[in-house]
C-alpha cells in the first residue's frame, strides 16, 4: 500500500507542474467501468487453532455521470457494485467437513468530484474523490474514497479511462479497499471532450 501511495503522490506532483489550456465547464460525461477490488485492512486472512478464513480479490463494476462546474472541476454521482469471495477451512480434525466458500456482494451509491490536474495531447489526468453509502440498504455504511483517473481520447465524443482509488468504509471496523478499474466515458453535447482543444 505504501508503494501505491508514493506512486500516486509522485503522479500528482508531476501533474501539478503541467499547464492546462482546456476547460471542463458545462461539459457532461457518462460511462461504465469494471475492474478488481483488493481488500486491505479489514480483509486480512484470519487464522487460529480452529479455523482459517481467507478473502480473494473481488470484481467491481458500475457507472458514473459528471457535469463540469468550472474550468477544472466536475461533480456527479456513481453506482458501484462489487463482489468478493470468502473461504473458511476448519483445522480441527473432529470437524473436518466444516468448510465453506461463498461470494459476498454489495451496491454502493456515491457522490463523486473530479479535478483536472493536467491536460496532455489527447489526454488528461484528474484527481477523484467522494463519499457515500456502501452496501446500500438498511445496513449500509458511510465511507469515502480518493484516487486518480487518467483519460485518453479514442474519438471526439469518447474516451478510455483508467482509475485507481482507495475506499475507506466506516463499518464496525474501518475497511480499506484498493480499486483498480478501466472504463469508457461518453461526452455529451456538441463540443466533445476537452482533450481535443
Amino acid at each position: 500500500m505504501k508503494r501505491f501511495v508514493i506512486s500516486a503522490t509522485l503522479i500528482v506532483l508531476l501533474a501539478a507542474s503541467a499547464g492546462s489550456a482546456a476547460s471542463l465547464k458545462s461539459m457532461m460525461m457518462v460511462g461504465p467501468y469494471a475492474g478488481y477490488t483488493l481488500g486491505l485492512s479489514g480483509f486480512d486472512d484470519y487464522e487460529d487453532e480452529f479455523i482459517k478464513t481467507s478473502y480473494g480479490p473481488g470484481i467491481n463494476f458500475g457507472g458514473n455521470f459528471h457535469y463540469g462546474l468550472n474550468e477544472k472541476m466536475m461533480i456527479g454521482g456513481e453506482i458501484y457494485f462489487q463482489s468478493f469471495k470468502a473461504e473458511a477451512e476448519s483445522k480441527d480434525p473432529n470437524f473436518s467437513q466444516v468448510n465453506y466458500s461463498e461470494s459476498e456482494s454489495g451496491t454502493s451509491f456515491l457522490f463523486s468530484a473530479l479535478y483536472a490536474m493536467s491536460y496532455m495531447q489527447r489526454a488528461m489526468l484528474l484527481l477523484n474523490a467522494g463519499a457515500g453509502l456502501y452496501d446500500g440498504g438498511s445496513d449500509s455504511d458511510i465511507g469515502f474514497f480518493g484516487g486518480v483517473m487518467y483519460q485518453r481520447m479514442l474519438k471526439s465524443t469518447m474516451s478510455l479511462y483508467l482509475m485507481a482509488r482507495m475506499h475507506f468504509v466506516m463499518a464496525s471496523e474501518t475497511f480499506m479497499m484498493l480499486q483498480l478499474a478501466v472504463g469508457l466515458h461518453f461526452w455529451l453535447g456538441n463540443t466533445g471532450a476537452p482533450m481535443e482543444m
